[in-house]
């Protein structure tokens, strides 16, 4: 057998020289020995099979490492630093173009472009028109497109959210901005967001009835809302001021997505879970912020500081609880337990002087029902002396003259005033007995007047979470004694369809109809 010679052979082999004193070296010559290939153009190493993807999160991306691409956050993010920055947000047709050689020299000659990248922390684009139709497919890229419509959807709720002609910074300012960051609160937002669009297409549709799991809808508001729940529970730090914030903005959304699925019970358990957490939060903060500490010996100011929590948050449940209260005026047999707020925002002090402006006025009429509500618990009592109210409205009365002699340039002031006195006769009537008497046919006289001219500046199919006058329409058709007035508010709950927090005014009908019948 003959061995190739290296000219011949494109792969020559070496010979290795035994080392001396060894068993290969028997004959002190050499003895057998072993050859060893030499390559002289070791083959490229290549990557595994399986393809390169470019879907995973900023993070994971710039750390060089692999992501497991959870949604709404990358699970490796949240075990290894705690954050997650998102996903980049790219529209199908832009994820489906191919990029031009011209664009791809382009990108590659100045790195990422930071416009392009979308962290969860800044505004999504405006959906289109047709933005709610049924998306196909079930990849990530329908799925973003779809959280981004539904979010936006809830956006166009929060401008009606507040009522009463008031801006409402917690639903368009403070849930929007937190949404972005906060997993919890952005799968809360966008389960109201596609539970309103289901509710919506089953009233066009002439079912009055709560959507079941035939809509599509209503299924995707079911499943965000579990998602919610589930990032309240496994919140970090559950002692913290922020994560406190969050599960107290969650409970808001909650009771939100319970009164629109017209889950009473529910709802008012949120509430009072809400009010838990609020009042552990304020008895257990007595730090005051730099500019509140220099005020020892004084009343507190109303919040405890924006890097604490919201003022407005804390007024948004004083008036949750008021309409939690109000369950028991529609169906006393069916009392749902509520729970009464004794950490106030505001404190109740009795009005010596006319009101400075509406917002003033709304704090204080906010603060007197509460204070109403408590003198009921405390004396165990189903109705109270409305005295602070008509104080309040001892004060409010040059407030709302000026704005009802105001140019057409200061409409919105004169509506908050109407919406203002509105709920002062409707608790009024509220916080007073059930029976039909003749002195009050003026005041239901006056609050039918009053809500058809807030009915008629508000968009129909409204959805509010404040004192509207729906509920108030519904006490003057079972308690007034005018026939006249009775049938009036009736027709106006018809003509008006819309949902103030718990009260549907289809339902309300039903109710007063089949009660006038009795």
């Amino acid at each position: 057998m003959s061995w190739p010679t290296p000219e011949s052979d494109p792969f020559p082999l070496r010979a290795s020289t035994p080392i001396p004193g060894t068993p290969q070296d028997k004959d002190g010559k050499g003895g057998p020995r072993s050859f060893v290939f030499t390559l002289q153009h070791r083959p490229r190493a290549t990557r595994a099979s399986v393809p390169k993807v470019r879907s995973g999160c900023i993070t994971c991306k710039r750390r060089h490492v692999k992501c497991d691409e959870a949604k709404p956050a990358c699970q490796r993010c949240l075990k290894w630093q705690g954050t997650c920055e998102g996903y980049h947000l790219e529209s199908p047709s832009k994820r489906n173009r191919s990029k031009s050689p011209a664009s791809s020299q382009a990108s590659s000659q100045t790195g990422t472009d930071e416009s392009a990248v979308t962290p969860r922390h800044i505004d999504f684009p405006s959906p289109p028109a047709d933005m709610m139709e049924d998306i196909e497919g079930e990849d990530a890229a329908a799925e973003s497109q779809r959280e981004e419509c539904y979010f936006q959807y809830w956006m166009s709720l929060g401008e009606n959210l507040g009522g009463s002609f008031f801006p409402a910074t917690l639903f368009n300012q403070t849930i929007p901005q937190l949404g972005r960051t906060e997993p919890a609160i952005r799968y809360a937002a966008m389960a109201v967001g596609a539970l309103a669009k289901a509710v919506s297409l089953s009233s066009a549709s002439g079912s009055p009835t709560t959507p079941t799991g035939d809509n599509s809808h209503y299924n995707h508001a079911v499943t965000y809302y579990g998602r919610a729940l589930r990032f309240v529970r496994l919140q970090q730090d559950l002692n913290s001021d922020y994560t406190l914030r969050v599960a107290i903005v969650a409970c808001i959304l909650f009771a939100c997505f319970e009164m629109l699925h017209d889950s009473r019970e529910a709802a008012v358990n949120h509430i009072n879970h809400g009010l838990m957490i609020v009042e552990q939060f304020m008895c257990s903060h007595d730090t005051l912020s730099p500019q509140q500490s220099t005020r020892k010996g004084k009343q507190r100011a109303v919040s405890p500081g924006p890097f604490v929590l919201d003022e407005e948050i804390l007024l948004v449940f004083q008036r949750l609880e008021y309409l939690a209260w109000t369950t028991r005026l529609v169906q006393p047999t069916q009392q749902t337990p509520f729970r009464i707020y004794l950490c106030p925002p505001q404190p109740y002090r009795t009005p010596t002087s006319p009101f400075s402006d509406m917002f003033e006025a709304r704090v204080c009429l906010d603060s007197t029902k509460h204070h109403l509500l408590r003198m009921m618990a405390v004396n165990n009592a189903a109705a109270v002396d409305i005295t602070p109210l008509e104080q309040w409205m001892d004060a409010f009365k040059p407030l709302y003259a000026a704005a009802a002699n105001g140019a057409d340039s200061e409409r919105s002031s004169y509506l908050r005033a109407t919406s203002l006195l509105l709920q002062y006769h409707a608790a009024c009537i509220s916080l007073q007995q059930r029976e039909r008497d003749r002195d009050s046919v003026q005041r239901h006289g006056e609050i039918v007047r009053l809500a058809e001219e807030v009915l008629a500046n508000q968009p129909r199919g409204v959805f509010t979470m404040d004192h509207g006058p729906t509920l108030a329409l519904f006490l003057v058709a079972t308690r007034c004694a005018d026939s006249s007035l009775r049938d009036e508010a009736v027709a106006l709950l018809r003509a008006y369809p819309r949902r103030d927090a718990f009260w549907c005014s289809g339902k309300l009908v039903s109710l007063a109809e089949k009660e006038l019948g009795a």
